[in-house]
């Protein structure tokens, strides 16, 4: 999956970690009786989503605080 986030800003990126990070949330929490493969691929999924853009997140942050 990682999709590359790079090209996005420091402020977008804020947003789509909140949107990912939510997603994820969803997913964790939601009831499960018999979990699966099927399942747990989205939660994996979004897990990797929110990393992604975290890992690009901090990338920016060193970026936006240098050239503030």
């Amino acid at each position: 999956m990682n999709q590359d986030y790079s090209a996005f800003d420091h402020d977008t990126l804020n947003k789509m970690a909140e949107e990912a990070f939510s997603d994820y949330y969803r997913l964790a929490t939601a009831p499960i009786t018999t979990p699966s493969k099927k399942n747990l691929a989205p939660l994996a999924a979004a897990t990797q989503k929110y990393l992604d853009i975290c890992d690009a997140l901090e990338a920016s942050s060193a970026t936006h605080k240098a050239g503030a």
